[in-house]
C-alpha cells in the first residue's frame, strides 16, 4: 500500500486523502513543482467531486501551477476549501466555473499567477470566502459574477496589483445576502475597481478608500425611519454600514455608546473619503449625499457619551440632560432639520411653505387682517395667507396697511427674520444638488 501525503491541518484532524507521488511524501496537490501534469490535477479533482463519502473537496495548502484548463467549467456540487492555496503560472482562470456547496472558501489563497481571472463564474454557496486572501496577481478580474450566496466575504484581503470587480449593463454581481470588504488592504501601487456593481449591501467598514474607484455603482438608499407612507432617508446615497449601525442603535440589547463607538468613527472617515473621490470625479450629486452622511455621524458623534465613568445618579442624569442639550439645541439640529444640512432641498422647500403656512394660521386666529364685514368668510384665511406672504417678501410688498396688536407684531418680526433664512436654506440646497 502507499504511503499518503504528509500534509495534515494543525487546527483539525484532517488529513490528506491523497496518494505521496514524490520522494518527498506529497501528492499531487501539495507537489511544489509548478511544471507537473494539469491533466493529471483536473482528473484528480474530479475523481473526489464524484466521491460521495467527502462531504468536503479540502484542497488546503495545495499548489497550482498555470490553471487556464484546470477549472474551466468545472461544478462543484459540494463544498470545497482552497484554504492557504497558492496559484502561480502565467494565469489562474476560473471560466464558467460553478460553486453550489455549502461553504467555498478561499481562506488565506495566495493569487501569485500574472494575471487572475473569474469571468462568468457563478457561486451559488450559502458562504463565500476570500477572507485574508492575497491578491498578488499584476492583474485580477472578477468580470461579470453572479454572487448568490447569503454571505460574501473579502475582510482582510490584500490587493496588490489592479483588481476589478465588473458588472454586466444590469449593474448585478453581489445578487443576494450581504458581502464584505472590511478592513481590507490595497497596496499603494495597487488600485480596486468596482464598475457597475451593486453595493447596497456591502460592507466598508475599517477600510482605507484612498485607492478604490466606484464606477456607475449604485449604493444603499434604505430609508432612515418609516412610518406609513411616510419616510425619511431615501433621498440619498449612503452606505451599507450606516443602515447596519441604525439597525444596532435600535436593539434594546444593547448600549448606545458601544454601537456609537462602534461604528461612528470609521463612518465618518468612510464618508470623507467616498466626498472626496465623487468631488474629483465631478459628481457632485454624490458628494451632497456622502456630505450629509458626514454631517450625521457628526451630530450623532456630539450626543455620545463620554468616556468617563459616571457614578452617581445626579451626575448622570445631568450629562444626559447636556448632551441632549447639546445634540438638539444646537446650529447643527438647526442646519439638519431645515435643510438636511444643505443638501435636501425637497425638504428646505416643505419646512418653506410650512412656515408660511403656520405664519398664516397664526394671524387668521388673531384676527390680522382686520375682517370685512360685506366679504365671506371662506376670503379669511386667503388673507391671513396673503399677509404671511407680505410678511416673507424681501420686497415688502405691502398689501396690508394697518394697526396690530403686540403679539402679531412680534409674529411679524419673527416671520421676518425666519422666511427669508430659510429661502436661503433652500437656494443653497438646490444650488447644491445641481451644481457645485
Amino acid at each position: 500500500m502507499k504511503n499518503r501525503c504528509k500534509i495534515s491541518a494543525t487546527t483539525s484532524e484532517w488529513c490528506c486523502p491523497e496518494e505521496a507521488t514524490t520522494e518527498d511524501g506529497l501528492c499531487i496537490f501539495h507537489d511544489p513543482d509548478l511544471k507537473k501534469d494539469v491533466k493529471a490535477l483536473r482528473a484528480r479533482i474530479e475523481a473526489r467531486l464524484a466521491d460521495e463519502k467527502e462531504d468536503t473537496l479540502q484542497l488546503g495548502w495545495a499548489i497550482f501551477p498555470d490553471t487556464q484548463k484546470l477549472f474551466a467549467g468545472v461544478v462543484f456540487k459540494k463544498s470545497v476549501s482552497f484554504y492557504w492555496a497558492k496559484f502561480y503560472g502565467e494565469q489562474t482562470l476560473f471560466f464558467a466555473t460553478q460553486f453550489h456547496g455549502e461553504r467555498t472558501t478561499f481562506v488565506m489563497a495566495e493569487f501569485h499567477s500574472d494575471e487572475t481571472l473569474f469571468p462568468f463564474v457563478q457561486f451559488r454557496s450559502k458562504w463565500t470566502s476570500f477572507e485574508l486572501a492575497k491578491f498578488r496577481s499584476r492583474r485580477t478580474f472578477f468580470d461579470q459574477e453572479q454572487f448568490y450566496s447569503q454571505r460574501t466575504s473579502f475582510g482582510g484581503a490584500e490587493f496588490h496589483g489592479k483588481t476589478v470587480f465588473r458588472g454586466p449593463e444590469s449593474k448585478q454581481i453581489f445578487l443576494t445576502g450581504t458581502t464584505e470588504f472590511r478592513g481590507i488592504r490595497v497596496d499603494k501601487n495597487a488600485e480596486l475597481v468596482f464598475d457597475k456593481v451593486d453595493l447596497s449591501r456591502t460592507e466598508f467598514l475599517h477600510t482605507d478608500l484612498a485607492r478604490v474607484k466606484f464606477l456607475n455603482v449604485t449604493w444603499d438608499y434604505s430609508p432612515t425611519w418609516k412610518i406609513g407612507p411616510f419616510q425619511c432617508g431615501s433621498w440619498r446615497s449612503r452606505v451599507y454600514d450606516e443602515a447596519l449601525w441604525r439597525e444596532a442603535r435600535r436593539d434594546p440589547s444593547k448600549i448606545l455608546q458601544e454601537v456609537d463607538t462602534k461604528y461612528l468613527p470609521y463612518l465618518g472617515r468612510l464618508y470623507q473619503a467616498l466626498k472626496a473621490y465623487y468631488k474629483v470625479a465631478g459628481q457632485h450629486q454624490l458628494v451632497g449625499h456622502f456630505q450629509y452622511g458626514l454631517m450625521e455621524v457628526q451630530w450623532y458623534q456630539k450626543g455620545s457619551l463620554h468616556d468617563e465613568i459616571i457614578n452617581s445618579w445626579f451626575r448622570q442624569k445631568c450629562d444626559w440632560l447636556k448632551r441632549k442639550s447639546k445634540k438638539w439645541l444646537s446650529w447643527e439640529a438647526a442646519y439638519k432639520f431645515s435643510s438636511g444640512y444643505g443638501e435636501d432641498y425637497s425638504w428646505a422647500g416643505f419646512i418653506l411653505m410650512l412656515l408660511l403656512f403656520l405664519f398664516a394660521a397664526c394671524y387668521w386666529w388673531l384676527g390680522v387682517p382686520k375682517e370685512v364685514l360685506s366679504e365671506p368668510w371662506w376670503e379669511r384665511p386667503f388673507h391671513a395667507l396673503l399677509y404671511s406672504f407680505q410678511t416673507a417678501t424681501l420686497g415688502r410688498v405691502n398689501f396690508y396697511n394697518e394697526e396690530v396688536k403686540i403679539v402679531g407684531r412680534y409674529l411679524n418680526l419673527l416671520e421676518s427674520v425666519l422666511i427669508p433664512v430659510q429661502l436661503g436654506f433652500f437656494i443653497y440646497a438646490l444650488r447644491n444638488r445641481f451644481r457645485r
